[in-house]
C-alpha cells in the first residue's frame, strides 16, 4: 500500500523481493532440468557411468555459479518489508479481506475535515502520501479510501482501500485498479464521467457528513 517513490509491495508490478526470489528458483530449478536431460543424453548413447556423474556435476555446478552470480548482481533476498509494519501473512488476510466487500454494497460519504481520526491520517498523509477522501463503515470497520495522483504501472494501483477496527489497527486493505461497480461514488470524487456512463450510474450527492 504505497504512494509513487516508496515501497510497491502491494503495486502492480511484482515487488523486488518476488522478482528476486523467482530468480533464483528460476537458476535452480535450470541446473536442475539441464543435470536430468544430460543424465539422459548420457544414458541414450550408452557412454561410461563415470560420464554421467560428471555431466550432473558440471549441470550443479554450472546452477550454482549461476545463482552466486544472481546473488552478487543483486544481494541478497531481503526480508517482506510493508510500509505498515505487517507480516506477509498480515498482509495477505487483510488484502482477502477488503477484496471480499468489492462485490459488496457499500456506502461511502465524504467525511468533514475534522472527523477524520488521527490514526486514518497518519497512515494515508504521513506513510501513503495520499489523501483519504471518501469513508464507510462495514463489516466491523471504519473504513478510507483514497486515489492516488500518479497510478498504473510502473506505479501502485489507481486506489488505496483501508479498514481500521475501533482502536485504529489495519484490518482490510487493498490496491484497487477501479473502483468497483457496487460501492457508491459520493459527490463524484472517485470515478470519471466516463466510467460512470460506462456502469449506467452517476455520482451520489446525499452521503456527504455535514
Amino acid at each position: 500500500m504505497l504512494s509513487r517513490g516508496r515501497l510497491r509491495a502491494h503495486s502492480s508490478r511484482p515487488p523486488r523481493f518476488t522478482r528476486r526470489w523467482f530468480g533464483f528458483m528460476a537458476a535452480y530449478g535450470a541446473a536442475v532440468i539441464a543435470s536430468v536431460a544430460l543424465a539422459m543424453t548420457v544414458d541414450h548413447l550408452h557412454w561410461p557411468a563415470w560420464w554421467r556423474n560428471v555431466a550432473i556435476l558440471a549441470a550443479g555446478a554450472a546452477g550454482a555459479a549461476a545463482m552466486i552470480v544472481a546473488w552478487k548482481e543483486t544481494g541478497p533476498i531481503p526480508k517482506f518489508d510493508d510500509v505498515f509494519g505487517r507480516s506477509l501473512v498480515a498482509v495477505t488476510r487483510h488484502e482477502m479481506r477488503a477484496r471480499r466487500q468489492t462485490g459488496r454494497a457499500m456506502v461511502w460519504r465524504v467525511p468533514a475535515g475534522d472527523t477524520t481520526p488521527a490514526f486514518v491520517r497518519d497512515a494515508f498523509d504521513k506513510l501513503l502520501g495520499v489523501y483519504a477522501c471518501v469513508s464507510a463503515d462495514a463489516d466491523r470497520l471504519l473504513w478510507f479510501a483514497a486515489e492516488r495522483d500518479w497510478w498504473g504501472w510502473p506505479d501502485p494501483p489507481r486506489y488505496v482501500v483501508l479498514g481500521f477496527d475501533a482502536v485504529g489497527k489495519i484490518r482490510a486493505a487493498v490496491d484497487l485498479d477501479v473502483w468497483p461497480a457496487a460501492w457508491n461514488d459520493p459527490d463524484g470524487m472517485m470515478r470519471s464521467v466516463a466510467e460512470h456512463a460506462a456502469i449506467g450510474a452517476g455520482p451520489s450527492h446525499k452521503v456527504s457528513e455535514e
